[in-house]
């Protein structure tokens, strides 16, 4: 949809800093959130799941474009379902650590 260089560059701008800014930050909020002794199993579930969503997205626009001639929606699907995640990422939590019994 972008219609010049200026719309092209806006987007490299956003897309690469709100990327790039995830990438080295996630893993910190992880451990801050989780702790040291589930962090390998809470970025197993996070990785699994994103691979499922980066099979199935690319595949429902597909699906998508093929049915209607648009990626209009599809895409607009895909933006809810990320809009839904940041805000459950938003309203999450700090877990409270769990009961030592020893």
């Amino acid at each position: 949809m972008a219609k010049d260089i200026t719309m092209i560059l806006l987007f490299v701008v956003l897309f690469g800093t709100g990327y790039g800014g995830v990438m080295p930050t996630k893993n910190s909020i992880r451990a801050a959130y989780f702790g040291r002794k589930s962090f390998a199993t809470i970025t197993g579930y996070t990785n699994f799941f994103s691979a499922i969503s980066n099979v199935a997205y690319p595949i429902f626009a597909g699906w998508s474009y093929d049915v209607s001639g648009s990626y209009l929606f599809s895409f607009s699907v895909i933006t809810v379902l990320q809009i839904l995640a940041i805000v459950f990422m938003i309203f999450a939590t700090k877990p409270n650590p769990p009961i030592n019994l020893n």
